[in-house]
């Protein structure tokens, strides 16, 4: 008998162990970047519960338990996500230090880009480890793909080893930005992300003026643009400039800005060749004359 209990204490030991170890996440605000998270956590094995104030945001997922209406008096589990809007952020992490809904000992972090550890403070007043986790990614309108994105992450010891897990089980690439560089990273991301769409919709209203239809503008220029980024992801920078000016073209860029003569597009249009002279010369294949040339149509 002896013997029999001894090897099923050595069958069940191992599972219970993997009971034990299982991770457990709160997620405040089941949007569309909370309930990403919250699909690709369940996904990992992750114990997920998910919160909204409205019944409406609630998001059907495989193995995650959904609640909407008033805030629980306890959030349980080792970390607790808010993906919830930059300006609500502060107002409730107050909320969570003053009513006790948050122990010392639990990982409190939340998703704004813009954001450093400050509006935190009261959560680590308490006794909880403070942390950022911003997947680089825009959330823009239906299902976000996490897989394969960045994530930039910052906060206290423990916080940032159980960010880094949740980074890791949802396939983002982790960065570290000190929390005195914040506002230059978040200016890069929407740079990138948001200044690409206003980009766009400079270049869509310059072909409707060619008179070619505001839909077929943006059908055609969209596929333009994910070659662009192709090339940027294959031939990284400089190599990826193309175009006139990589060239050293100054009868075609003096071309484009006659033709921008007058339009809310020519200040853009100066701006990021000037930018795009410095990558032609990193590239080293144009020829040096045209450069110069481009540089005074240009002007300073």
């Amino acid at each position: 008998m002896s013997s029999h209990r001894s090897s099923e204490v050595e069958i069940r030991g191992p599972h219970l162990e993997r009971e034990r170890s299982r991770h457990t996440v709160y997620i405040v605000g089941a949007g569309r970047l909370g309930s990403a998270v919250a699909r690709g956590l369940a996904a990992a094995g992750w114990e997920v519960r998910t919160w909204s104030r409205s019944p409406e945001r609630r998001v059907e997922i495989a193995g995650v338990e959904h609640r909407s209406g008033e805030l629980p008096d306890r959030l349980p589990g080792e970390l607790v996500l808010l993906t919830v809007s930059d300006r609500v952020v502060a107002p409730i992490s107050v909320l969570l230090a003053e009513t006790g809904r948050i122990a010392g000992g639990q990982v409190v972090a939340h998703c704004a880009g813009a954001l450093d550890l400050a509006p935190l403070e009261p959560l680590r007043q308490i006794g909880a480890q403070v942390g950022s986790l911003h997947p680089l990614v825009a959330a823009s309108g239906g299902r976000v793909e996490l897989r394969g994105r960045s994530a930039a992450v910052d906060g206290d010891p423990e916080a940032v080893r159980l960010l880094k897990r949740v980074a890791r089980d949802l396939d983002l690439r982790t960065i570290a930005v000190p929390a005195k560089e914040r506002p230059r990273y978040h200016a890069a991301a929407a740079l990138a992300a948001n200044g690409l769409v206003s980009l766009t919709d400079l270049a869509v209203g310059l072909l409707e003026g060619a008179e070619i239809p505001r839909e077929a503008a943006l059908d055609a220029l969209v596929p333009l643009l994910e070659s662009s980024l192709q090339g940027l992801a294959e031939r990284r920078l400089p190599g990826a400039l193309t175009g006139p000016v990589a060239r050293g073209d100054a009868a075609v860029v003096q071309d484009h800005l006659r033709a921008l003569a007058g339009t809310a597009a020519l200040d853009a249009y100066r701006a990021l060749s000037v930018h795009a002279l410095e990558l032609a010369r990193a590239q080293g294949t144009a020829d040096p004359a045209g450069l110069e040339r481009i540089a005074e149509l240009l002007g300073p």
